[in-house]
């Protein structure tokens, strides 16, 4: 989960990586790795805070300081039959 975060947030700018957030791509990617762990219904992304960002405005995606933790991303787990 960290890892694809932490991935989209360096090759990403702000406003795609904030797009993703909200519209479920990330949570999509979140979603499809993980099921291969245990059986899942849903995963989205809950929270998000960002830590720093550059001064300078450009088009280019540029590192963007994140926090990834557990509780930011929310998952329903299928009943064990």
């Amino acid at each position: 989960m960290g890892k694809i975060v932490a991935e989209k947030a360096s090759k990403l700018t702000y406003s795609q990586l904030s797009h993703e957030m909200v519209l479920g791509k990330m949570g999509s990617d979140v979603y499809n790795e993980a099921k291969k762990v245990c059986p899942l219904r849903h995963v989205g992304v809950r929270k998000s805070k960002l830590l720093s960002m550059p001064l300078t405005a450009t088009t280019e995606p540029v590192p963007i300081g994140i926090v990834v933790t557990p509780e930011a991303f929310i998952s329903t787990a299928e009943p064990s039959a």
